[in-house]
């Protein structure tokens, strides 16, 4: 128990240590606006979300738990989209509404919206679920955490992409608090397999 706090400790600091890198970029290229703002707290809001599906996925059945985050998000969503929608009416009228998505006539459009929502959504928010009551809320949290670095190796290798060297030292604290995270630097656990 104790070696796993001291792992979640070195990962955490780890993690810290890229995010205050970034944001000492950050502040020395631009000053903040609401929307770094709003992108800071929607990450801050994603990091609770899986430490709480950690603490109370594993008690309820995975597709009714993850159809009821569905519901509740298609609700919020929901609300935006028609107060966007009751903005852009009454500036525009239908065309206004129209102009929020201009692909809405084409089928390929709505072919992979759909696939998307079942594929990349719906599956995988349930074995993500599955997935988080194996491991711990701080590894799940520090895996889930890579996915930047996946989007840049899937950016280099499917669209010839290029990351900075900021970009590469970012993603390289990523793994290392995912490694840090799931202890294996950590002797006491090899130790116990001996």
């Amino acid at each position: 128990s104790g070696g796993a706090g001291a792992g979640a400790a070195a990962a955490g600091g780890a993690a810290a240590t890229g995010i205050a890198g970034v944001l000492k970029g950050l502040v020395s290229m631009v000053s903040f606006s609401l929307g770094d703002v709003l992108v800071l707290g929607g990450a801050l809001s994603w990091s609770m979300y899986i430490f709480r599906l950690s603490t109370v996925g594993d008690r309820y059945p995975d597709l009714p738990f993850q159809a009821l985050k569905t519901l509740l998000l298609a609700g919020l969503y929901g609300t935006w989209f028609g107060s966007a929608a009751i903005s852009a009416y009454m500036s525009g009228g239908m065309s206004g509404i129209a102009a929020l998505w201009p692909g809405w006539k084409s089928w390929s459009a709505w072919g992979i919206l759909f696939f998307s929502a079942i594929g990349p959504g719906a599956l995988a928010d349930v074995l993500q679920q599955k997935g988080q009551t194996k491991v711990s809320a701080t590894e799940a949290n520090v895996i889930l955490c890579a996915e930047p670095v996946f989007t840049a190796v899937c950016a280099r290798v499917l669209l010839g992409e290029l990351t900075s060297t900021r970009d590469k030292m970012g993603g390289g604290l990523i793994v290392l608090a995912a490694l840090i995270a799931s202890g294996v630097f950590d002797r006491s656990k090899g130790n116990k397999d001996a």
